[in-house]
């Protein structure tokens, strides 16, 4: 505990004053290595006082992917903080990381309460969490597959009006999704706000992944509101296979900070983490020091792969 309580403190630290330049990034940050900036200079422009001007992006509508010019202690700390979050919230930090035992994982959408009259899912709402899996978790590595029912998947996301969840988690003994329900009720005031399209969207959004029965049997469950499915669903499903947010302003689909222009397509970071993350050798009951020492040993030269398979190309 007294391990992620200093990883959230650093995280917390570094991420004011980077979120404060996060418009402006330049050569002269402390977090930027001037190794990256040089072997990448084909792929970033600066201006004459070094501030970043243009770069690659992971899609045409994402900001700038600059995650692969940052130092190698700030990227650490972020993954450490991806894996360990403590959530003061909850009172809760994990002792260990956690993470699927293969890359490929079989998923089950289903409606938290589904019409009689209706189909479980339907096609606009699967285009929709298809185009967020290809964005998140296809795209850094993991691949995934239908499950033939909800006792065999691996992943299950439940969707529906958030007004629905909380009879759910309570069935569930679900603390924590009561939890959530209560903040985002707080920051809502249980409120939804009329889109220019006429639809009833959360502001914020809402998606809860539950890991109330990952212990038992392997499985993670995300529920998210029906309308919030392309505001917010890339992000839970990242925390699904393992990678939280960094509380830092590295670019990822996890990241905090940028919530004018969200990142939408795994970038840079959120792909070398979870590489490392899904590395044979990584220590998944390990606790910080063990990861550490992982990184150590790996981080530089799975960096240098990605560099040079072109990943931003």
């Amino acid at each position: 505990m007294k391990n992620c309580s200093k990883i959230m403190r650093a995280s917390l630290i570094l991420g004011f004053f980077a979120s404060a330049s996060l418009a402006n990034i330049s050569k002269n940050d402390g977090t930027v290595s001037d190794y990256a900036v040089e072997l990448q200079a084909d792929l970033f422009s600066f201006d004459d006082q070094g501030i970043l001007i243009d770069g690659p992006r992971r899609s045409p509508s994402d900001p700038i992917d600059h995650s692969s010019l940052l130092n190698e202690v700030y990227m650490r700390i972020g993954f450490e903080a991806s894996l360990f979050e403590c959530d003061e919230y909850f009172d809760a930090c994990p002792r260990s990381a956690r993470r699927y035992k293969e890359k490929t994982i079989s998923v089950m959408p289903v409606h938290v309460k589904p019409s009689l009259n209706s189909v479980a899912v339907s096609d606009r709402d699967m285009e929709n969490i298809s185009a967020a899996m290809i964005n998140s978790v296809n795209a850094i590595g993991i691949t995934t597959k239908p499950a033939s029912d909800i006792d065999h998947a691996d992943l299950i996301v439940k969707i529906g009006p958030t007004t629905k969840m909380r009879p759910i988690f309570i069935n569930l003994s679900d603390e924590i999704g009561l939890k959530e329900i209560k903040r985002w009720k707080n920051e809502t005031g249980g409120r939804s706000i009329l889109s220019i399209f006429g639809v009833t969207k959360n502001d914020p959004p809402f998606c809860y992944v539950s890991e109330k029965v990952w212990k038992s049997a392997g499985k993670i469950t995300i529920y998210v509101n029906i309308n919030d499915i392309e505001d917010c669903l890339e992000k839970a499903l990242l925390a699904a296979i393992g990678l939280k947010s960094t509380w830092l302003s590295i670019p990822s689909i996890t990241d905090l900070y940028r919530n004018d222009k969200k990142y939408k397509t795994a970038t840079f970071a959120d792909i070398l983490y979870a590489r490392l993350l899904y590395h044979q050798d990584f220590p998944v009951d390990g606790r910080l020091e063990d990861v550490r020492a992982f990184w150590e040993k790996h981080a530089v030269r799975i960096w240098q792969e990605l560099v040079t398979e072109g990943v931003h190309k």
